[in-house]
């Protein structure tokens, strides 16, 4: 299964392989959903962590949800999911 990750859900269990998307957010093109594309295109047993909040609509049925007060702040989110 699919599955997208965003800032800053916390997923207790992930059963799955995870990709992490490092790299630009501000004052960059939307790369993420690019990159979202390509990794649900080629498997999906999958999940995504993208830093960036704002997903193309298409992807929205993926997004995990989870505790979103775990972390307190979104660096504190990408270093765990690093």
């Amino acid at each position: 299964m699919r599955n997208l990750i965003i800032p800053k859900t916390h997923i207790k269990d992930l059963d799955m392989p995870l990709i992490f998307l490092a790299g630009p957010i501000m004052n960059a093109p939307l790369w993420q959903d690019r990159a979202i594309e390509f990794l649900f295109s080629q498997t999906d047993k999958v999940a995504v962590a993208s830093p960036r909040r704002e997903v193309n609509e298409r992807f929205s049925k993926y997004i995990l949800k989870g505790d979103e007060t775990y972390f307190p702040r979104q660096r504190a989110w990408e270093r765990y999911y690093r």
